[in-house]
């Protein structure tokens, strides 16, 4: 007979009782199980670099993969009660589109339900359909889902992430309190106005639009690429004091092979570009960061920032993914705090503390009917400084949100026109990665 652990409540019990027998009952002569343990195991490819407790052990994610590789492979019949709470968190998880970076420290169905309740409350606070909150653990991911939903079509969503932990916390911020897009930075505009001779915009959208495509149509004519326009918008960003970021990048599509985005793979099919404040002294931080070489943070970056979007694609277009479904971790706005603390390669950039926006792409004579999804585009700026003082907030994420809509606007415009952000120079028969996409 099936034994519940003396600490679960009776709620709690119930939801693993029924989701056993279901396992083990109702399903099992099909190939039910063989589906969950995919469906599970979507989550956790999809789920950061993590760590939990589980039966009194740590597991990382590959643990996990392994063991639900495991009892996926036997009958439900032969499933122990750890190994039915297990499945049953992923396909809960999985069911809520929440990755295992949201659970913090130990993994359990009561730890689950932590969690779903937890963003029920987040969501019924700013207005979402507050109904009666199920006890049936999938259930309840349901209404995750259906409240995030309604939340989404007047707040945007955004991660809080510290990396030292390895977790990820949720928080919403009105639509209407970010600027608009078309409200473009004086400074970028003053500068972009001098060097193509274009006349200043008034502050509607119309005006906006009508600038963005005559610097785009000016810089491809006379320069062949758009990565200046785009430079202009992050120096606009970087030397702002009040925003006191260190450096900011753009990552997003070349230009090149936009009828078959599936086909991308490549680092030449796309650009990373960085600006840096020129008021930033890495010998300042030559001990946090390991070297004081520009040239080394900038490479590093682009080597990150090329790798992650190559694995957008495979994440996207190819078998065994979430074939363009939604995941938080890749295509949301995020705020990021510690992210020096875990990988050596954060600490070479000096990724302490700042923010990121993804976007999405409309491409123009693409085999896609829809928008390339956020996870192929997104403008990242970091503090490198420790100071608690300098840790980056939902404030300055506000401007990162409104600069990432100005960038998309830019490179929709210029894969319109057939252009590119930055030309390959041919060198012989070869071509090679022009001088302002080289770090």
């Amino acid at each position: 007979m099936y034994q519940l652990p003396d600490h679960q409540q009776p709620s709690l019990d119930r939801t693993v009782i029924e989701f056993a027998r279901k396992c083990r009952v109702e399903f099992i002569d099909s190939p039910w199980h063989v589906a969950l343990r995919n469906r599970v195991q979507r989550i956790l490819i999809f789920s950061r670099h993590h760590e939990l407790l589980f039966e009194g052990q740590q597991h990382k994610r590959d643990d996990f993969v392994a063991r639900t590789d495991e009892i996926g492979g036997t009958s439900p019949r032969n499933w122990s009660e750890t190994e039915c709470e297990l499945m049953l968190c992923l396909s809960v998880l999985a069911t809520a589109r929440i990755g295992l970076e949201q659970v913090d420290r130990e993994l359990s169905a009561e730890s689950v339900r932590d969690i779903l309740e937890k963003r029920i409350s987040l969501y019924g606070h700013h207005g979402a359909y507050a109904g009666p909150v199920p006890t049936d653990l999938h259930e309840l991911a349901e209404t995750v889902v259906k409240q995030r939903t309604d939340v989404e079509t007047r707040h945007y969503r955004y991660s809080i992430i510290d990396g030292a932990v390895w977790f990820r916390d949720e928080g919403l911020m009105l639509k209407q309190a970010v600027r608009p897009w078309w409200m473009l930075p004086r400074n970028f505009v003053d500068e972009i106005s001098e060097a193509f001779a274009i006349r200043t915009p008034g502050a509607d959208l119309a005006d906006a639009r009508r600038f963005i495509a005559e610097t785009v149509e000016k810089s491809l004519d006379e320069l062949g690429e758009t990565w200046p326009v785009i430079e202009a918008l992050l120096g606009s960003m970087v030397h702002d004091s009040e925003f006191a970021i260190d450096h900011a990048t753009v990552t997003c599509p070349r230009g090149i092979g936009l009828a078959r985005p599936a086909a991308w793979g490549a680092s030449t099919d796309f650009f990373s570009g960085t600006v840096m404040c020129s008021e930033t002294d890495l010998a300042r931080y030559q001990e946090q960061l390991g070297h004081a070489d520009e040239h080394k943070l900038r490479a590093t970056l682009r080597a990150r920032m090329i790798k992650l979007k190559r694995k957008a694609t495979r994440n996207c277009f190819h078998p065994g993914c979430l074939q363009g479904e939604w995941v938080e971790k890749a295509a949301d706005y995020m705020i990021f705090h510690n992210e020096d603390a875990h990988y050596r390669g954060h600490r070479t950039v000096g990724c302490h503390t700042g923010g990121r926006a993804a976007y999405a792409l409309r491409l123009s004579g693409s085999d896609m009917d829809e928008p390339l999804p956020p996870m192929f585009g997104d403008l990242r700026v970091v503090r490198l400084d420790h100071d608690p003082k300098l840790r980056f907030t939902a404030e300055a994420l506000k401007e990162v949100i409104a600069c990432s809509q100005v960038v998309a606007r830019i490179l929709e415009a210029t894969f319109e026109r057939g252009g590119v952000v930055e030309q390959l120079e041919p060198v012989g028969d070869e071509v090679c990665l022009a001088a302002g996409d080289r770090p």
